[in-house]
């Protein structure tokens, strides 16, 4: 199975793997820093596809003494997989658990929230899913390019937030967040997001980079001091990992 179909996160020591599933090999966005915009391969994973992985996975797991498999449904824009696929996704880790009863699954997905509803919504929430919205904060420093920009995934994220689904966000953080650590931690608080990763120096053809040492710098010290010193409960990814790290504990 090839990178552009799937990636693996092996977790050494644990005997287990992590498929990350690029179910939609194309998007409905069109961001500076990805090559979806200008990949003329607008497909989608046969199904067929999709359960060769899941068995294989599972088998490998188990054969390992783990009897569990977390999957994160990727892309592009795994949405445009389309409803009914997920809900096969569903019916074929219903089968297997039936096969294997002590097996369990844990499935998440990245998406960057447009097509979200309240159809999508339920069935994510009904399935227990971890979901990442892909978002950069207030809509002056986005770097997501979408056709509403923000407005849609934040009405998502409310809607999200109403149903007490599992979410958080993930944020490509650029040049144009220099000076704005504090207000996108008031947009945290602001749209009830309790959970955020962030990404930076992503590749750009013509900058190469799309933050400066010296901005990210800055913006991690001034957010991690608002993060310290405020109360308003929030997982940070990146402190979340050296929190652990300091500690002598596994990063998963």
């Amino acid at each position: 199975i090839f990178n552009e179909i799937m990636e693996v996160i092996n977790h050494d020591g644990y005997n287990q793997i992590t498929p990350i599933i690029k179910v939609a090999d194309y998007c409905n966005f069109t961001c500076d820093f990805c090559r979806y915009p200008n990949n003329p391969n607008k497909s989608l994973m046969p199904f067929s596809t999709f359960r060769t992985i899941v068995e294989k996975a599972c088998n490998y797991n188990i054969s390992n003494g783990n009897y569990q498999l977390s999957i994160i449904f990727h892309g592009g824009e795994p949405l445009l997989w389309g409803y009914e696929n997920f809900t096969f996704a569903i019916e074929l880790q219903k089968e297997l658990i039936q096969k294997y009863p002590k097996l369990v699954f844990r499935n998440s997905i990245q998406t960057n929230g447009v097509l979200l509803n309240d159809r999508w919504i339920d069935f994510l929430s009904e399935n227990n899913f971890d979901i990442g919205i892909s978002i950069d904060g207030p809509e002056e420093v986005n770097f997501h390019k979408g056709p509403t920009g923000n407005k849609i995934v934040l009405e998502n994220i409310h809607k999200l937030s109403q149903k007490d689904c599992k979410f958080g966000i993930l944020s490509v953080i650029t040049n144009a967040h220099a000076g704005w650590a504090d207000k996108y931690y008031d947009f945290l608080v602001e749209h009830n997001i309790h959970s955020v990763g962030f990404c930076y120096c992503m590749y750009n053809e013509e900058t190469k980079i799309t933050v400066s040492n010296k901005i990210l710098t800055d913006f991690l010290k001034r957010f991690f001091i608002r993060f310290f010193e405020g109360e308003y409960q929030l997982n940070v990814r990146e402190f979340d990992n050296v929190f652990r790290l300091c500690l002598g504990l596994h990063i998963g």
